[in-house]
């Protein structure tokens, strides 16, 4: 019997061993993570799988709505992640009206550097289907339409945030006041990509369906022009004011249902 309790003794201990070596090593993990990675490994938590849609407003009309989800992907030994982007709004743009729709997906790989895309684009009444690749150093973009290549650009293979062509906010949480990040953004509409700076103003307070929610105020510069969202502890993003020439505002709203989709 005592062999018995000092054999069950070295069980619990080892266990004990064990479980906190594993914490550790994944703390010195995260600990090596860039600020980005880091920002995404906080947005996921302990999901697979995480999205965000938010409603598209103008002088307070509804005009569309655009949504983004992120997940974990295992193929065999290797682990990277799944992005899905979508936007469709129909847009005033100096007194002309105009529809863009966009819904693509991307694979990359751990550190969030692209492997693969695949979008498709709609401007008015014109569709063009976006293409990316690996090739050598290089992540090769190709715009076709009706099978013709209309616009091709190898970028950098760096880690990249495929944005909604409107407002890019990255899948990040555990902010902190002062805090910036600057990450390269990757823009399906405008097939370009440049570097978003993304400061964390201050901790403030926003109502939400008449109740409270604790947030921080974020400021946004891209492409030369400055937004300025509103997201909780855990990265949800509440509200994004776009500037002219969009001069739009998105609101949090769940997801549509397929019917609802246009």
């Amino acid at each position: 019997m005592r062999l018995l309790s000092y054999l069950a003794a070295a069980l619990v201990v080892l266990f004990w061993l064990s479980m906190n070596g594993l914490l550790v090593w994944r703390q010195v993990e995260y600990q090596s993570l860039d600020h980005y990675r880091r920002g995404v490994t906080d947005f996921l938590g302990e999901r697979v799988r995480r999205e965000r849609w938010m409603g598209i407003y103008q002088n307070q009309r509804r005009i569309g709505h655009t949504g983004f989800a992120i997940e974990r992907s295992f193929e065999g030994d290797r682990m990277g992640f799944r992005v899905e982007f979508s936007t469709h709004v129909d847009l005033d743009l100096f007194g002309s009206g105009g529809r863009i729709d966009l819904d693509g997906t991307a694979a990359l790989d751990v550190r969030m550097i692209p492997e693969n895309l695949a979008a498709e684009i709609g401007a008015g009444t014109a569709r063009f289907n976006l293409e990316g690749r690996r090739q050598g150093e290089h992540f090769q973009v190709t715009l076709r339409e009706a099978g013709r290549v209309v616009f091709q650009q190898k970028l950098p293979l760096q880690e990249f945030h495929f944005g909604d062509g409107l407002a890019p906010v990255p899948p990040i949480a555990g902010l902190r006041v002062g805090e910036t990040y600057r990450v390269p953004i990757f823009d399906p509409i405008f097939r370009e990509s440049a570097e978003a700076e993304i400061v964390v103003e201050a901790a403030v307070s926003r109502e939400v369906d008449g109740v409270p929610l604790d947030c921080f105020q974020l400021q946004t510069r891209f492409r030369s022009l400055t937004f300025r969202s509103f997201i909780t502890r855990d990265g949800e993003v509440l509200r994004q004011e776009i500037p002219p020439p969009l001069n739009v505002v998105l609101v949090r709203e769940p997801a549509p249902t397929r019917r609802d989709r246009p």
